[in-house]
């Protein structure tokens, strides 16, 4: 969407010699790459949108001629800074600023949108989605038909979803059976190595996540190298955890297991941590994909 390097971000680190103090950082950009998609761009957006949302919306908008829709967001973007309290519990706050390169501030702010659309009570009640309505006005322009941009925006109608009995991710590769009785929704991708899958299923429609990353193999490492540097990725995740707020983010002794992935060499490991003042635990897969 890029013909050229452009800055879309900047932040504020606190100074710990100096509490109160913060330093203004370099702004963050974005490199262009091919191919390049020279159409329009529209970022829906309301105000359920925080965190890594509100970061993506501030990169799109940094593409020529990027629009925002809808209504301004939560304005909590930023890291996760835990804070400990009396009686073990704690709290959270942003550690770091988030700001346009230009310094206008975003927390307790939000993206305010160029053009602000809100469901109404009226567009509820007939099924419409007024927000795509206004989006697709946008890209097709104001002369279209009320009726066409209507129907472009109905949602179709889909039957309820088969039981899925078997996955496989595309993008990685790799593919398992489901345990009987669970479903699964669209996988979250973080770049092109990390993907956190959601499952769903009994008890009473119960929500677990699986995270798992690609280690890509350009070195040709043999298998007792493979089993270090997984091992080594999983200590790295743990101190990474920390670092993002989870003091207490720790891989159960043990729990780290060698096994195959669609025949590829992986490593499985089981965290404990504290959220919220409950107590947690994530499971995490990595695996290296060999030829």
């Amino acid at each position: 969407m890029l013909d050229k390097v452009t800055e879309f971000v900047r932040f504020t680190q606190g100074d710990l010699v100096n509490p109160g103090a913060f330093h203004w950082g370099e702004p963050l950009s974005l490199t262009a790459k091919a191919p390049h998609y020279s159409g329009k761009v529209v970022i829906l957006v309301d105000e359920v949108a925080q965190s890594q949302a509100e970061y993506t919306t501030m990169a799109f908008r940094s593409a020529p001629g990027a629009f925002v829709v809808g209504s301004t967001t939560a304005g909590a973007d930023g890291n996760v800074s835990q804070v400990p309290l009396p009686s073990g519990l704690h709290t959270m706050i942003s550690g770091i600023g988030v700001f346009y390169p230009d310094k206008k501030p975003t927390q307790r702010i939000g993206i305010v949108p160029d053009e602000e659309v809100k469901p109404t009570i009226a567009g509820i009640r007939d099924g419409r989605d007024e927000v795509l309505e206004a989006t697709i006005r946008h890209v097709l322009g104001t002369d279209t038909p009320a009726a066409v941009i209507r129907n472009l925006a109905k949602p179709p109608e889909i039957g309820a979803p088969a039981p899925v009995t078997e996955f496989k991710d595309e993008r990685s590769g790799i593919s398992w059976r489901l345990p009987t009785g669970l479903r699964i929704r669209d996988p979250l991708h973080w770049g092109d190595q990390q993907t956190t899958m959601f499952f769903t299923g009994p008890p009473s429609g119960s929500v677990f996540t699986l995270y798992f990353q690609v280690l890509h193999d350009p070195l040709k490492l043999t298998n007792e190298e493979i089993v270090k540097a997984l091992h080594d990725d999983a200590e790295a995740k743990q101190a990474q955890r920390r670092r993002e707020g989870r003091p207490n983010y720790t891989i159960r002794p043990g729990s780290c297991l060698g096994r195959k992935v669609s025949r590829h060499p992986a490593l499985s490991c089981i965290a404990d941590f504290d959220e919220d003042g409950m107590p947690w635990w994530s499971t995490s897969l990595s695996f290296v994909p060999r030829d």
